[in-house]
């Protein structure tokens, strides 16, 4: 009897716990969101380091982005610059991530700055971007990006 009235107060207990499990918010990023913020990041590594090859082949080539990164290459290689020391800082901040089969769409704010001594604080700074990726075979590719209006 003792048994018995043991496990159905052991069952209840149970039941109390494992009731309020789903109740919780926490959240497991996907495989696909994992590569997505490390891709994200590891293209803010490059620009920074003026790594121009790896920066492009995070972009699907001739893409809004990768004209970007282009852009970026050029003012580095200017002739007229030639003599100073350019440096590039990238930082994106990742608020969400969407994903719908082959596409996603990150909400994010950006920040980028071009440090070099005619122009000491020349930065560029917004509120908020969409990026939009695409996967092509196992890998995500940045290709365009939008300001939030």
């Amino acid at each position: 009897m003792k048994s018995r009235h043991f496990l159905v107060v052991l069952f209840l207990i149970m039941a109390i716990f494992l009731s309020g499990c789903d109740r919780g918010e926490v959240v497991t990023p996907t495989i696909d969101e994992i590569k997505i913020r490390n891709i994200i990041q590891e293209y803010c590594l490059a620009i920074t380091n003026q790594d121009w090859s790896i920066a492009k082949s995070y972009c699907i080539q001739d893409s809004d982005i990768y004209d970007d990164v282009c852009q970026m290459e050029d003012k580095a290689d200017d002739p007229f610059l030639y003599d100073y020391i350019i440096e590039f800082r990238l930082t994106i901040d990742i608020s969400d991530v969407s994903i719908n089969g082959n596409y996603s769409q990150v909400d994010c704010w950006i920040f980028f700055e071009i440090e070099y001594p005619e122009y000491p604080d020349d930065y560029y700074s917004d509120y908020g971007h969409h990026l939009y990726l695409q996967k092509v075979g196992n890998n995500w590719k940045l290709q365009q990006r939008d300001k939030i209006q």
